[in-house]
């Protein structure tokens, strides 16, 4: 499973085992909490979450053992063990009053706990809500709610919470009472079916990511369509279109399927066409194991002209610093180093590449999404005098006010794939005319041809020298 905010949770860990290891100690009388309430509310539920929020749980004193327990009973009710989730809130819901944000999105959650259990309390937990409405709070926590439950904040004028009641009526609605218990009659396939809107899409998260899902509901946030989202599938409905995942490739399927991924292939086809002039006689291409195909076509590509002689390398943790030197050692400083791959992938090359050749070899990326990583101050040296090729980037001014956006929503830095999510949801939301205008992609989009199913994007082109971004530029070829 895809984790948000995966990098924070890690360094959180991390900090807790050198604490131990050093000998630190914990000053258990803080009032203020050690972690961040929305970080812990919003993100995917994973095994460590519960670990950690027992411990705090039980080395620290009140409130911020208390805080912890209700945000244990959050994680209780993302992973549906509701019985666990309403005991947590029932005893230490109360004890928070004065952190507002989590008194609020905790009474949520017990609002969510008791209404998947079907549970007549529910409805006295709604009301009570509508109390907290004027807390500038409120807001804050409704959205994280809707996140928790990975659902869009709003569709059409309706809030998660406010939809979440209304399918929780029905349900009460189609049952009977037997013993004092209400036994839920289940809905016919025809109720199953109906769309509650014009249009009902599937975002299939367990395979495309937490990431890309959370830049469609971004989309549908901002964009304001009224769309039915669905993050899991349920085999019994029928969905208007599927966003997916398959062979690592991103598609939006309704009667034909449309590949949204990046296309390193054509990339590297205008990467060629560019500056085929420009390479030394020898070239080495670095990839790692998930790029060898895109290795081999560009290889290809120079055999064609035969002016070249071709090197791969594929990075492994050990011995790519053997392989840079003999490369070395066998041509000097006559090589031109072409590393392909995300741009996560590019900090592990290239401050080996910079030790082993210093920088008296021109080095090029291909690279999915410029987000300006490579600037940043544990990364820039060693990107000096580099040349970068990308699909789209976080750093031109529509790019960054979606950059900005993300991170405020879900209190974390996007990455390249939230770009495709918001894309499909622009994408289908301008098909079914939302809005008047031709929607202005992020992820480096300039058509969508129906009719073969191709998205065409253009590349980018930056050069980073004297520790700044000088400039970027498209080039004047389109391609996928």
């Amino acid at each position: 499973m895809s984790h948000l905010k995966g990098l924070i949770l890690l360094c959180l860990i991390n900090i807790i085992v050198l604490a131990c290891s050093k000998g630190l100690e914990v000053d258990t009388k803080s009032v203020s909490a050690p972690f961040s309430d929305y970080y812990f509310a919003i993100k995917n539920p994973t095994y460590e979450d519960a670990i950690m929020l027992r411990n705090y749980m039980n080395i620290y004193d009140p409130p911020v053992n208390y805080e912890a327990a209700v945000l244990l009973a959050g994680y209780y009710m993302k992973t549906h063990e509701y019985d666990k989730a309403i005991n947590l809130l029932s005893r230490y819901l109360e004890k928070i009053k004065e952190n507002e944000f989590l008194s609020i999105i905790g009474t949520m959650w017990l609002y969510a706990s008791l209404a998947s259990k079907n549970d007549i309390r529910a409805e006295d937990i709604y009301i009570r809500l509508n109390t907290y409405k004027r807390s500038v709070e409120y807001n804050n926590a409704l959205k994280a709610f809707c996140i928790s439950i990975s659902e869009p904040v709003y569709v059409g004028n309706h809030n998660c919470l406010e939809r979440m009641r209304e399918k929780n009526n029905q349900k009460v609605i189609n049952s009977v009472k037997n013993d004092d218990e209400y036994v839920v009659k289940p809905l016919k396939k025809e109720e199953n079916r109906k769309i509650n809107g014009p249009m009902r899409i599937l975002i299939n998260k367990t395979n495309t990511g937490v990431t890309l899902m959370n830049g469609a509901l971004l989309a549908l946030y901002t964009l304001g369509p009224d769309f039915d989202v669905s993050t899991v599938a349920d085999y019994n409905t029928k969905y208007s279109y599927i966003i997916d995942r398959e062979n690592n490739e991103y598609y939006l399927e309704n009667e034909n399927k449309i590949d949204f991924s990046w296309n390193f292939n054509n990339a590297l086809k205008l990467f060629y066409l560019y500056n085929y002039n420009q390479f030394s006689e020898v070239v080495a291409i670095v990839v790692k194991d998930d790029f060898y195909k895109n290795a081999a076509y560009l290889k290809d590509l120079f055999k064609k002209d035969r002016e070249h002689s071709i090197r791969t390398i594929i990075y492994t943790e050990y011995g790519f610093q053997d392989d840079l030197e003999g490369l070395l050692n066998k041509y000097g400083n006559s090589i031109t180093i072409i590393t392909i791959g995300l741009e996560k992938d590019i900090i592990d090359f290239m401050p080996l590449i910079r030790y082993v050749f210093e920088y008296k070899v021109p080095v090029y990326a291909i690279i999915e999404c410029f987000s300006g990583l490579f600037l940043e101050k544990y990364y820039i040296d060693y990107f000096n005098n580099s040349n970068i090729y990308a699909f789209t980037d976080f750093v031109s001014d529509k790019n960054r006010s979606f950059y900005n956006k993300y991170r405020d929503f879900y209190n974390d830095k996007p990455q390249a794939d939230a770009l495709i999510g918001y894309d499909i949801i622009q994408y289908i939301s301008y098909i079914h005319g939302y809005g008047n205008e031709k929607p202005e992609y992020l992820s480096g989009i300039i058509s969508i041809d129906e009719e073969s199913n191709k998205v065409l994007r253009q590349i980018k082109y930056y050069y980073i020298r004297n520790n700044l971004l000088q400039y970027y530029e498209e080039l004047n070829s389109s391609t996928n």
